[in-house]
């Protein structure tokens, strides 16, 4: 919670109109990390609502994020280090997988979708990184076991 307390204080103190912070992406269970870290890509963290600004498709940003999470009017931007802030990316731990690979905003750019859904069912650790994207193939290389940071319980799905 401390971190999110610091990015909306810069955001407020330098008067931003954006925010940006790199991703930690978890396959499966929320356990296993997919490393390494992907350096290039980030995710929108915080930005000001404006009556000049709207979500804009694949419009020019500061920096590399989803398409359909891109905000106009985002002049004054400020890119968060790891340090400060980083997201924690759970959309490859789920029950419905099929759903997710249907309804994903960049769907068209996952060339292996239906291969990868197949071999998600039977995924162990010891198989390794398998990825639906060509650049996730690209930058993850290993899976690493980690502790369960946010106490997530998927004892739950046991009944779906």
């Amino acid at each position: 919670v401390h971190e999110l307390a610091l990015a909306k204080r810069i955001m407020v103190e330098q008067d931003l109109d954006g925010t940006a912070c790199k991703m930690r992406f978890y396959f499966k269970e929320p356990t296993y990390e997919m490393l390494p870290f992907d350096e290039y890509n980030q995710v929108p963290l915080i930005y000001k609502i404006k009556p000049n600004a709207s979500l804009l498709l694949a419009h020019p940003y500061p920096c590399v994020v989803d398409p359909t999470r891109r905000m106009s009017a985002c002049d004054r931007f400020y890119q968060f280090s790891r340090d400060e802030i980083e997201m924690h990316h759970f959309s490859f731990v789920r029950s419905d997988m099929a759903s997710k690979m249907t309804n994903t905003s960049n769907r068209d750019n996952h060339d292996g979708a239906t291969q990868f859904l197949r071999d998600f069912t039977h995924w162990t650790p010891e198989v390794g990184v398998i990825h639906p994207h060509p650049w996730g193939r690209k930058v993850f290389k290993y899976i690493s076991w980690v502790p369960n940071y946010f106490n997530v319980d998927l004892t739950w799905l046991d009944g779906i």
